[in-house]
């Protein structure tokens, strides 16, 4: 599990060049979701600016 779960960065350049960065963004952040009950937490994705799911800890920032 924790294999394919490292595979994302390749899948995401392989899907980039095929449907274009956002699309491909879009495909794999939709796989992450089969894979949290699976990994341990720390493998888990963390929050991003780029994804607007990252919540600074600095207001103003």
């Amino acid at each position: 599990m924790e294999t394919l779960w490292y595979a994302r960065g390749e899948l995401m350049g392989q899907l980039a060049r095929g449907y274009g960065e956002q699309e491909a963004r879009q495909k794999v952040v939709a796989l992450d979701d089969l894979f949290t009950a699976l990994l341990p937490r720390g493998l888990r994705s963390r929050p991003s600016r780029l994804d607007g799911s990252y919540r600074s800890s600095r207001p103003g920032l």
